[in-house]
């Protein structure tokens, strides 16, 4: 079965955006360990050797996952971590669309279709 979507409005949106900056600040910092430790551990698994900096990347790697469920949960998209570009589903006159946040932007101001991606960000 199929969890049902959350739908946000701009206020229900900018109420949970404090959250979303809190959760993104976590996820940004895992994600980067886990792209530092990358190499280092595909090395050591070619050398077949133990290495503790490997089971630091499994913990990292958790922890994205951890905080990617959170967002999900919530139906909150990410578009991309490093950019922090967050999308909420929403309705707009009758049509599903996105509601769009780009990291460090004050306020969830901006929508826009599923089609047009952030390129067609509108004003809300």
């Amino acid at each position: 079965m199929v969890p049902e979507q959350t739908l946000y409005t701009k206020l229900t949106a900018n109420e949970i955006l404090p959250e979303v900056r809190e959760h993104l600040i976590a996820l940004k910092d895992a994600y980067r360990e886990v792209e530092r430790h990358r190499a280092d551990v595909a090395h050591k698994a070619h050398t077949n050797g133990g290495d503790p900096k490997g089971s630091r990347w499994a913990d990292f790697s958790e922890q994205v996952d951890s905080e990617l469920e959170w967002f999900n949960t919530r139906s909150i998209v990410i578009k991309d971590i490093e950019q922090g570009l967050i999308d909420f589903p929403a309705i707009i006159n009758g049509e599903q669309v996105l509601l769009c946040w780009k990291d460090p932007e004050p306020s969830v101001a901006y929508w826009h279709t599923n089609q047009a991606g952030f390129a067609g960000r509108r004003p809300l």
